[in-house]
């Protein structure tokens, strides 16, 4: 088989994480709409609202998952460093 490369934020054929074991298959999906940009990891959704003239300096939110399943509970004063990871990597 082929090598799957460590987990970053570069593409990847989904195909091939079908193959793997469950406890390797876990990884971080950044999703990305006009009016937001978000993570999506296992444990949590991280939300990044686009600021009024468009900039990455908009409104954020974490939500854990799967507990929140309508994203009504904002946890972020909680996760702080999650937040500012999360953050980083959307930059």
């Amino acid at each position: 088989g082929e090598a799957i490369p460590p987990s970053d934020d570069s593409p990847l054929d989904l195909r091939k994480l079908c193959s793997l074991p469950v406890t390797i298959a876990s990884r971080a999906l950044i999703i990305r709409t006009p009016g937001a940009t978000a993570i999506r990891t296992d444990e949590f959704l991280f939300v990044r609202a686009a600021s009024a003239d468009g900039g990455t300096d908009g409104n954020v939110a974490l939500y854990a998952k799967p507990r929140d399943v309508w994203n009504l509970n904002d946890v972020s004063s909680q996760y702080m460093e999650l937040v500012q990871e999360f953050g980083l990597r959307l930059n």
